[in-house]
């Protein structure tokens, strides 16, 4: 859901991310949901222009802010937290199979699937800590 100025938000297109949640077992009440849009559309109408220069998150989340009860935006949070928790990159991914190149390369073939993970945990878990840091706990 893009909140634009130019480009009012649409109820079939929320109609669509609701029915894919369902899919998912998450469960969105359609009604509330309605009335729920209305009051974004209305918050949106109200909103100078600089609100329309947010990033998406920011935008939401002044909209979360501006309610003083949960029940007036309960089902678009939950659509929100959903497609706000999926990464907008796989740099991470990208990050570890690098490292994992990096590590089973040909002299090293035979290392095990759970050697590979020991040290990718090390690499990303352990990062920050010095040798000094490990005598002293």
């Amino acid at each position: 859901m893009d909140i634009q100025k130019s480009a009012p938000i649409d109820y079939n297109e929320v109609v669509e991310c609701i029915t894919f949640l369902k899919s998912l077992n998450v469960f969105i009440d359609d009604v509330l949901s309605f009335d729920q849009i209305q009051n974004l559309k209305t918050f949106i109408s109200i909103e100078d222009d600089t609100y329309f220069f947010e990033k998406s998150q920011n935008k939401f989340l002044l909209f979360f802010s501006s309610n003083q009860n949960i029940t007036t935006f309960s089902e678009i949070l939950k659509i929100a937290q959903f497609f706000f928790a999926i990464p907008g990159h796989n740099a991470n991914t990208e990050r570890v199979f690098s490292l994992i190149t990096s590590q089973w390369t040909k002299e090293r073939n035979r290392f095990l699937l759970e050697n590979i993970r020991g040290v990718m945990m090390i690499q990303f878990n352990f990062k920050n800590f010095k040798c000094a840091d490990f005598l002293n706990t």
